[in-house]
């Protein structure tokens, strides 16, 4: 189902959402690492993963009705410095389901999830293009870093990096 979603996506949504380990499909070894995290996350408990491979671990959820995914997101935790740990976070929603409360669902959930996980950042890079995701993320807290260049099919394209601080000393 899930790949199905993903693979369906329009072109629009595609050059919004496009996290490594999705597509396009690599045989380079970061895109390896990136495919091992989601097989890593299914089968090996969250907290044994972050005790032993820490850069690996892959939060994901999906939002389902009737047998069909409307909207994915995920995380990609890994430890710092100081043995505190920061994520990647990305949503999609599927044209039709938009403005539904869908993205605002996923995110609640993901940020959620961190939190219990011990996340003490979760960054993500949105495109300046995307205000609907941008807004969504000031909502709940985001807060633009820098402006910043990222690249799809080829293109590159003008982006934010944004960070949530989920401790009061950051």
């Amino acid at each position: 189902m899930l790949h199905k979603f993903l693979t369906n996506l329009n072109e629009e949504t595609k050059r919004w959402f496009h996290p490594p380990f999705i597509y396009p499909i690599h045989k380079d070894p970061l895109s390896l690492i990136n495919y091992m995290r989601l097989f890593l996350a299914i089968i090996i408990p969250r907290h044994i993963l972050l005790k032993t491979l820490p850069g690996l671990v892959c939060i994901t959820v999906t939002a389902k009705l009737d047998h069909s995914v409307q909207g994915f997101g995920y995380l990609t935790i890994k430890r710092n410095l100081t043995r505190y740990y920061e994520s990647e976070l990305g949503i999609v929603v599927g044209k039709e389901f938009q403005e539904k409360g869908i993205g605002d669902t996923l995110l609640k959930t993901l940020i959620g999830e961190a939190m219990r996980t011990g996340v003490i950042k979760i960054t993500l890079t949105v495109l300046k293009e995307n205000i609907p995701a941008i807004n969504l993320y000031r909502k709940h807290g985001f807060k633009i870093i820098k402006e910043t260049m990222d690249s799809f099919d080829g293109k590159t394209l003008n982006a934010l990096r944004m960070d949530l601080c989920l401790t009061s000393s950051d």
